[in-house]
């Protein structure tokens, strides 16, 4: 594979190839996403990526989506509850699952209460720790 995709035959990949690979993969790749994934399997930092640090990137990537696949129901559920995908559940994200969960729409002082006491540190959003804690009663 490293070799097919190391275009100019110089023993390493360059932005400009691995952008070309992600992009006839996965579709539509943006410059950042590509820069991002570059970064990551250059670890040396020297402006290329070698066959040693190709591999190496590969086996972490498909070791990160066994792990995905693995997930805790807890975390399945959470990420489930965070949807626009910012990491933690406010109060927006919380409301509109009770909503859906329960047969009464919950009263805004119920809502409210909840997820003072989930949210434990007050910070205004509940991070996963906080979720989890709940979620394992």
């Amino acid at each position: 594979i490293f070799a097919e995709l190391d275009t100019d035959q110089s023993g390493f990949l360059t932005l400009a190839e691995l952008q070309a690979a992600l992009a006839k993969a996965g579709g539509a790749v943006s410059l950042e996403q590509s820069e991002a994934v570059f970064r990551a399997m250059d670890t040396n930092s020297d402006g290329e990526i070698s066959l040693e640090e190709f591999t190496k990137g590969l086996s972490d990537a498909m070791e990160g989506e066994e792990a995905a696949m693995s997930e805790s129901p807890a975390l399945a559920a959470f990420r489930e509850l965070d949807t626009d995908g910012s990491g933690f559940i406010d109060l927006q994200e919380l409301r509109v699952a009770l909503d859906a969960a329960a047969r009464a729409r919950p009263s805004e002082e119920v809502v409210e209460a909840i997820f003072r006491e989930i949210d434990a540190n007050g910070d205004g959003v509940i991070s996963f720790e906080e979720f989890a804690r709940v979620y394992a009663k």
